[in-house]
């Protein structure tokens, strides 16, 4: 396995964590990397780091690193290798997980890593008749 570290990607390298993530989120029902995360992929932003993590010369691991905080996009199969390198990148590691079924989340529960806070999405069809009355 190679990892590579860049502070900005190549558009071929985005559409390769693009398609990244779509895979994992396939497999998790929740997309790995926020909206955010996505529009930096090609932005120089001071701090930001890449990372790739390729087997055979393919994508399997993305993280994106900023002032300590993570997101990954990676399978359960090589969550651990793409963490640790993140972890190595710093003295403190926040790392954003996403759905209850994130593929790291696991990895960091049995390392210690700490859940400080848990955000649900609450969806209503708009379109699905008249509204309850707001009590």
């Amino acid at each position: 396995m190679i990892l590579e570290s860049a502070d900005r990607l190549s558009p071929e390298q985005q559409a390769q964590v693009h398609a990244l993530a779509e895979r994992v989120a396939a497999e998790a029902g929740t997309p790995p990397l926020n909206d955010e995360s996505l529009l930096r992929l090609g932005e120089g932003v001071r701090g930001l780091v890449h990372l790739c993590l390729r087997a055979d010369g393919e994508l399997v691991g993305y993280a994106q690193l900023h002032d300590g905080v993570a997101e990954l996009a990676v399978g359960a199969e090589h969550a651990a290798r793409l963490l640790d390198a993140a972890e190595g990148a710093g003295d403190q590691l926040t790392v954003w997980t996403h759905g209850v079924r994130s593929p790291v989340a696991p990895l960091l529960d049995s390392r210690g890593y700490a859940r400080t806070r848990l955000l649900h999405q609450l969806r209503l069809p708009l379109n699905a008749g008249p509204l309850p009355a707001i009590a």
